[in-house]
């Protein structure tokens, strides 16, 4: 699975919306989905900030960034 797919179950997993998550980027919704379908890449600063966003633990942050 890709990361923009697992992120997007990740989110529904926490309840976390993608308002939520685009506005923490400081991106638009449609910036953040794009990235979740794989049309444009998520920078590393942009990685960071969902971990932490997300509160992600480090199986979780191997599993979605580094599979």
């Amino acid at each position: 699975m890709c990361t923009g797919m697992l992120l997007k179950q990740f989110f529904n997993e926490r309840g976390i919306t993608a308002s939520a998550v685009a506005e923490s980027l400081g991106i638009s919704r449609s910036g953040l989905y794009k990235k979740l379908e794989g049309k444009t890449d998520f920078t590393m600063t942009e990685a960071r900030k969902i971990m932490e966003f997300a509160r992600m633990n480090n199986e979780e942050i191997v599993r979605i960034f580094f599979s």
